[in-house]
């Protein structure tokens, strides 16, 4: 953790150097649309993070207001928690539920707290499937299909911080895809389904 800082550190104080060090890796007549590709990444990287941020808002909104319902002490505190944890994939849900469960348990019965942990799991279930592929995947301008795909794959590949960085990574691919010559399919496979959507067109040589 300590190292990942420190790279941060660095890339963020030398962010202008690389700049020019990619652009430099291009022959002048692709500098201009290099700069535009790294520019949209930019936008699209905080538009991942705004995505996220929204989704966990919802989600902890519906984690309060079902505990609330329920009758459940600390509904708010574990509420929150859970949507925190929830960023987290796989992780995150599984150790949100045994601490609802056990606090649910400590201050009521057994039946209401795997009513708890069951609730708790339904809205990861809704979240993971409909609200995380079109807030998040939406957020990056990708379908829902490529977006828990993204994921899968960066999961085996990897782990927990594959499934992060493989999102922005994928919009990073269909970026690219958009303003390269004979990949513009793939950016449409990637892209969402909006016909009247069309592709920037490629400069002749």
């Amino acid at each position: 953790m300590i190292f990942i800082f420190i790279y941060t550190f660095f890339i963020l104080y030398h962010r202008k150097l690389l700049m020019r060090f990619v652009l430099h890796l291009f022959s002048v007549p692709y500098r201009d649309r290099v700069k535009e590709v790294i520019t949209e990444t930019k936008s699209m990287i905080n538009s991942y993070v705004l995505g996220l941020l929204i989704e966990m808002l919802i989600v902890g909104v519906v984690n309060c207001s079902m505990f609330m319902i329920m009758g459940i002490q600390y509904a708010v505190l574990l509420g929150i928690m859970a949507a925190v944890l929830n960023i987290i994939p796989y992780l995150g849900i599984y150790t949100s539920i045994v601490i609802t469960m056990l606090v649910t348990f400590a201050n009521s019965t057994g039946s209401i707290a795997l009513e708890a942990g069951a609730a708790l799991f339904i809205v990861h279930l809704i979240d993971s499937n409909m609200l995380f592929p079109r807030i998040v995947g939406g957020r990056v301008k990708m379908n829902p299909f490529i977006t828990i795909l993204a994921v899968i794959v960066g999961e085996h590949l990897w782990g927990v911080p594959g499934m992060f960085l493989f999102i922005p990574l994928m919009g990073i691919v269909k970026l690219v895809c958009e303003r390269v010559e004979g990949l513009e399919a793939w950016s449409i496979l990637i892209g969402v389904d909006d016909e009247k959507k069309k592709l920037k067109p490629v400069p002749k040589k």
